[in-house]
């Protein structure tokens, strides 16, 4: 994933960000997620909604993990 061409951090402090970059995202969408259920679930009436509450917000979830892993990733292979 990572080349180490004129770069300022070494390769295994790449891996190192990158992991507890990984371990925080987890943390924060987890708690996003739980926050958007609990939120919509007392809002939403309509029961497909309601059955299928935690694939939409999956669906809602992950453009902003995609996005954010852009941007980390390329930060971190770029500019790093």
């Amino acid at each position: 994933i990572f080349k180490n061409e004129n770069s300022r951090i070494s390769l295994k402090y790449k891996y190192i960000i990158y992991f507890i970059y990984q371990i925080i995202l987890v943390v924060s969408i987890s708690i996003f997620a739980e926050f958007l259920y609990n939120n919509l679930i007392s809002i939403i009436s309509i029961k497909f909604l309601l059955q299928n509450l935690k694939i939409f917000i999956k669906i809602i979830i992950t453009p902003i993990t995609m996005t954010l892993n852009f941007i980390i990733m390329k930060n971190l292979i770029e500019k790093l």
